[in-house]
């Protein structure tokens, strides 16, 4: 096989005895971004391509989404923030500055408690510590509830239904807040002020967290993403880079 004629080299780590696709973007301290719930690489393109004028972003396809491995057997969020721990180690990159959006949030928390050599500072976007209650009908019901049974395995590159089932039970079963208090990382907690997804005293309750701060975008919960993503990469790049110069 010629040169020409070579396939591309796709970007995945083994860790935690599966295939986590990522990409990098950009140069400069390390980013990881962690998308939500359902959500992959391709999705928070937009938000890692405006946060790479701030550093070196590693963008991932989270356990059970994108291009990784979906495993049949239940997730845990310790399981995902270990699968992100070997992708740090794995590429020498700790420690990070760690993005987490939703579900992402959740993943970063358990990471930067468990493995805090490995942050060095964190956004929490969109997110809390833990579940809140889903009113039947409601958009976060339906979100939870419907979504899961929608026909979209049969698509290249989107999530099996199973594959989002495993990784809204495990957010379901999460429940950081007593890791919050042990957090060392300086920490920015952004909230969308229309989020219907993440209650206002749930997003408060991260200010556990000692000196995190608080941030609120005029935004819901999936427009804070796709509608404010230049402005939200700025509020990130800011935090981010403050005390660096």
């Amino acid at each position: 096989m010629s040169y020409l004629e070579m396939e591309p080299v796709v970007p995945f780590a083994q860790v935690n005895g599966i295939d986590l696709y990522y990409e990098r973007l950009g140069a400069g301290r390390p980013i990881v971004l962690i998308p939500g719930l359902g959500a992959d690489s391709k999705v928070f393109m937009p938000l890692g391509r405006n946060l790479a004028s701030a550093g070196s972003v590693v963008l991932l396809d989270p356990r059970g989404a994108g291009r990784s491995s979906k495993p049949r057997e239940p997730y845990t969020i310790e399981q995902m923030a270990e699968d992100l721990s070997e992708l740090i180690a794995e590429l020498g990159i700790g420690p990070a500055a760690v993005v987490g959006y939703s579900l992402g949030g959740r993943i970063a928390i358990c990471l930067a408690a468990s493995h805090p050599e490995q942050v060095d500072r964190m956004v929490l976007a969109a997110t809390s510590a833990r579940e809140g209650k889903s009113r039947p009908l409601g958009l976060r019901w339906i979100l939870m509830e419907v979504a899961a049974h929608l026909p979209i395995g049969q698509r290249a590159g989107s999530q099996p239904g199973y594959a989002f089932v495993n990784q809204r039970d495990a957010a379901r079963a999460f429940d950081g807040r007593s890791l919050l208090e042990a957090i060392k990382a300086p920490t920015l907690v952004i909230r969308a002020a229309r989020d219907l997804i993440i209650p206002r005293r749930l997003s408060e309750e991260l200010l556990g967290i000692p000196g995190a701060r608080a941030s609120e975008f005029r935004a819901g919960h999936f427009s804070l993403l796709m509608a404010r993503h230049r402005e939200l990469a700025a509020e990130i790049s800011k935090f981010l880079t403050e005390g660096t110069r």
